[in-house]
């Protein structure tokens, strides 16, 4: 049974037998989460507002730290806030078969592991677990589904499982705990697109959620409380509920332990749909050795790998709905050059940025044939006032597996998402996230922004 396997799996992983390059990812992976944690944190109102209802209203004892503050909450609490900030602006972790697992891993792992005051190590290898656990049930539901046009999410619906089996590793868990806890999770599965259709905040709180719900249904398990032993498989399982489909369940535990999810996670160069990095560059491409200019253009054609249709509207009605329609994404781009995170929270969103949205077509095709591992490209072709014609392709834009992030790169990210704080501050802060891997107890770990703290 795959859950059991699985869940052995989880429970028993131990960082040393991850390769350690991918123990490098892991803690790339955990600045690139801390930087975007704190901007959300410092910058966005949905940031403000999570943080305070950890800090304020929920509280517990006080055990887990929320990243921008040097309070400490429950591990519930805890993971709810981080989950949020982490997937808080679109410029979270992603993998070439979708999903954010480390974004919601990691704070579930963090909470508990800090609870346990556990060394950092344990954390990591507690992330790793949640995020291998994830991706692999991905690769047995043969994402071809369209999952999201049916209304269903499933960063969340996939997520849940990561966080239960990151909190479990921290926790303790034995592998038959660990069965009861991705069955409590399971069972609490959720999420649908219609806070992705409308812009709400409520976008940015299905990480915190996903988190959470892991972190409880760990904690829960901990104590002897049950759950569905055939979460996956059975009549009313994920699967068969949510995708109608049979899973291939023997994918997603073959070479389990030998080859690793976490080797492919991308890390996003733009705080846009990750679908949307490669025609972003494609257009960048256009205006760098073709001139390509917003006021001379008169039509732009994008096409991506498959996706939500909600992709291919036109809408800027707020940021997180710019973030989520390529049209406006290219049309950022055209006027600013890249959807830059200050582009995106002090653009005006005018009736000219929209009518220049309005000359962009969105078509969603397979990848070429002789490269599925191209999933994600994109290909943009412009037509000019003058009559001429130009196009061009990314099949793995920066960030992608194949052309992967280094440290350098999530530096410049941390600088320009932090830029507005005092150039001290932030080397410390980047400093005390870059360290975090050696902490010999996660306890001590904490990212204070000035209001909050000494930073």
């Amino acid at each position: 049974m795959s859950a059991a396997r699985l869940a052995e799996f989880a429970a028993t992983l131990d960082l040393r037998h991850v390769p350690p390059p991918l123990q490098e990812r892991l803690a790339l992976l955990t600045f690139d989460l801390c930087a975007t944690a704190l901007f959300v944190a410092r910058r966005t109102p949905w940031g403000r507002i999570v943080t305070a209802l950890a800090t304020e209203d929920l509280r517990g004892p006080a055990v887990a730290t929320v990243l921008g503050t040097p309070r400490r909450v429950s591990p519930a609490a805890a993971a709810l806030a981080n989950g949020t900030l982490a997937m808080g602006f679109e410029y979270e972790d992603t993998h070439p078969l979708g999903g954010h697992p480390f974004s919601i891993a990691f704070p579930a792992a963090l909470a508990v592991g800090q609870w346990r005051h556990l060394p950092a190590s344990e954390v990591l290898a507690a992330a790793a677990a949640g995020y291998e656990v994830e991706i692999r049930l991905r690769r047995a539901a043969r994402m071809t589904s369209p999952w999201p046009d049916r209304g269903f999410y499933p960063v969340t619906l996939f997520g849940v499982f990561g966080a239960a089996a990151a909190a479990g590793r921290a926790a303790g868990l034995s592998p038959a705990q660990m069965v009861q806890a991705l069955g409590i999770a399971g069972s609490h599965a959720f999420g649908t697109m219609q806070a992705h259709a409308e812009g709400t905040m409520t976008r940015r709180l299905h990480g915190g959620k996903a988190a959470e719900v892991g972190v409880l249904a760990a904690l829960l398990a901990r104590r002897g409380f049950t759950g569905p032993a055939r979460i996956l498989d059975g009549e009313y399982g994920l699967f068969r509920t949510f995708a109608g489909t049979e899973p291939d369940l023997q994918d997603a535990t073959a070479d389990l332990g030998q080859t690793w999810a976490v080797a492919d996670a991308w890390l996003k160069r733009y705080p846009v749909n990750g679908l949307f990095q490669a025609a972003i560059e494609a257009l960048q491409v256009l205006q760098a050795e073709q001139q390509v200019a917003a006021e001379g253009v008169t039509r732009v054609e994008a096409t991506i790998g498959r996706a939500s249709r909600l992709h291919a509207e036109r809408d800027a009605s707020n940021v997180a709905r710019a973030q989520f329609s390529l049209p406006v994404v290219l049309a950022l781009t055209l006027r600013h050059g890249a959807p830059h995170p200050d582009v995106l929270l002090g653009e005006r969103f005018d009736t000219d940025l929209v009518r220049l949205a309005e000359r962009v077509t969105v078509t969603f095709s397979d990848p070429p044939p002789a490269d599925p591992d191209a999933r994600r490209f994109g290909r943009v072709e412009v037509w000019r006032r003058d009559g001429s014609r130009c196009s061009a392709e990314v099949r793995y834009p920066r960030g992608h597996p194949r052309n992967p992030m280094g440290w350098k790169d999530i530096r410049r990210k941390y600088d320009e998402l932090l830029s507005d704080l005092p150039p001290d501050r932030r080397r410390r802060l980047a400093a005390r996230a870059v360290g975090f891997s050696s902490l010999g107890d996660s306890a001590t770990f904490r990212l204070s922004l000035p209001q909050g703290g000494d930073g």
